[in-house]
């Protein structure tokens, strides 16, 4: 980012997809573990948050007790789940 958030502000601005969501944005899929350690949950509240403030379909999951990644068989699950969102919301 050639710096901090405070020394490079524009940088982080612009790097961030959700200043860049609006009415006409495509539907959106996320998960998130409650216990990531690597990007923190309140960047996907964030991304909830404006995707529901611009009327964005969405599909999330935040899987209780998961870190970075996902066991088997809750990425079939979710795997599952997106293909159906995506049948509803993608033509």
């Amino acid at each position: 980012m050639g710096g901090s958030p405070n020394s490079n502000p524009s940088g982080y601005t612009n790097s961030s997809p959700v200043n860049f969501i609006k009415s006409t944005s495509v539907p959106t899929v996320f998960f998130h573990g409650t216990a990531d350690n690597v990007v923190p949950i309140a960047q996907s509240y964030i991304l909830e948050e404006k995707l529901e403030e611009n009327d964005v379909p969405f599909l999330r999951e935040y899987i209780q007790g998961a870190g970075h990644s996902f066991s088997q068989s809750v990425t079939v699950d979710l795997v599952g789940k997106t293909a159906a969102f995506l049948k509803v919301h993608v033509p």
